[in-house]
């Protein structure tokens, strides 16, 4: 076989990887267009927003004048009440960005983070992304509930398959980045909403203006 016909046979399957690819893609996204409009349909739930991941068919939605969020996985559709959450990590290749816990309301913002604290936040996270590293294969977001038998709930906003990952200027990567940050404020605003109505009686001023109780003045977000 001579070089030109070894060319284009080359040429013709990376046409058709590409086909191959573009169709599972599509078909993964009209896949996750059909489940939100379904949940968009379902009783007793009144949708705001709604966010199914084409990556792995998980996702989230929530319901804030029943103060409900839904957990969607590809087995099953779960309802929580925002007193139920406990906290929602914005991770970057298995590394956490940032953090929300319910009483705590801190935000830790990996990337600022160095020496024996980024040491410690490593950790934590199991895994600790190399300085070299060129680019970002994954973004996801983790969300804790009071739920003794399925606390953890994870869904994926980006998955990248190249080589060298996808790099940060890209505009799918600030596109998935863009998304599970304004996820992850909505649930921030929905555990500071539960934690004002958990508020224990009697905390009203002699003036009769009522204080905020600890938790949720502790609930404003910082930076470290």
């Amino acid at each position: 076989m001579d070089i030109q016909a070894v060319i284009v046979l080359v040429i013709i399957g990376a046409v058709m990887w590409f086909i191959l690819a573009y169709s599972l893609g599509v078909s993964r996204r009209e896949i996750a267009a059909n489940v939100e409009r379904e949940i968009r349909s379902t009783p007793d739930f009144s949708a705001d927003d709604v966010y199914v991941s084409p990556y792995d068919r998980n996702g989230l939605a929530i319901d804030n004048t029943r103060r409900l969020v839904m957990l969607i996985d590809a087995t099953r559709r779960r309802t929580v009440g925002f007193e139920k959450l406990v906290s929602a990590e914005v991770m970057e290749d298995n590394v956490m960005l940032m953090t929300t816990k319910k009483g705590l309301g801190r935000v830790v913002v990996g990337g600022l983070l160095a020496g024996a604290v980024g040491a410690i936040v490593g950790g934590l996270t199991g895994r600790q992304r190399s300085k070299s590293s060129t680019g970002v294969r994954s973004v996801t977001l983790a969300v804790i509930v009071d739920d003794f038998n399925a606390p953890r709930h994870s869904v994926t906003f980006l998955r990248w398959s190249g080589e060298k990952g996808l790099s940060k200027n890209s505009p799918i990567y600030r596109q998935a980045i863009e998304k599970v940050q304004l996820w992850q404020s909505r649930l921030t605003i929905a555990m500071r909403h539960a934690e004002r109505f958990e508020q224990p009686p009697g905390m009203a001023t002699a003036g009769g203006e009522f204080v905020q109780s600890p938790s949720a003045l502790a609930s404003a977000p910082t930076a470290i």
